[in-house]
């Protein structure tokens, strides 16, 4: 199922990352604003899509959500193809969701695709770096994030879903992003 886009200010975007890293929530409070303590994981993929403003240009952006479990890994690329960007999304308090589930998914991006997708390195939930007393403990510091993001080409950003933290700076960032690579 691809999706061409054939509008210059249309831009499709794919979350991939491990199940629970928090990729529906970033999606849900971009859209809705609010963060849902009840969701549930994504089955395959969701879509949404949402305009944005850059510069004065209005931006739509085609958001597919998809699915972290290994069961599910199969159908992505199906989702990513024609992609014009990747928010590849770890959770700053799960390691093998930062070390082993990123080079997963940039490694299927490779494979997968032109080589044209726009990445962003995206390390969520880092309100829990404010709460020592919460059972999930912060253990990928914000340097981490950004030596693996300079070594993957990437752009590297926090955020909570949880708080809104950082998610609309991150949207906005991947439509500029992606405003000025289709300028070239």
């Amino acid at each position: 199922m691809s999706l061409d886009i054939d509008d210059e200010n249309e831009f499709k975007l794919v979350l991939l990352g491990q199940s629970s890293v928090g990729k529906t929530c970033i999606v849900n409070y971009f859209i809705l604003g609010q963060f849902d303590q009840s969701a549930t994981p994504t089955l395959g993929a969701t879509y949404a899509s949402s305009q944005i403003d850059v510069n004065g240009k209005p931006i739509s952006l085609q958001i597919w959500d998809t699915a972290g479990q290994e069961r599910y890994k199969v159908l992505a690329p199906m989702y990513y193809r024609g992609s014009h960007a990747a928010i590849l999304v770890y959770s700053i308090s799960d390691p093998q969701s930062f070390y082993s589930e990123i080079d997963y998914w940039v490694n299927s991006l490779k494979e997968k695709t032109d080589g044209n997708v726009q990445l962003f390195l995206v390390g969520n939930k880092i309100d829990l770096r404010d709460n020592p007393d919460d059972s999930e403990v912060a253990q990928i510091t914000e340097e981490e994030g950004q030596e693996k993001a300079n070594s993957l080409g990437a752009t590297f950003m926090e955020t909570s879903a949880a708080k809104g933290i950082g998610i609309e700076e991150l949207f906005n960032t991947v439509a500029k992003k992606c405003l000025e690579n289709a300028s070239k």
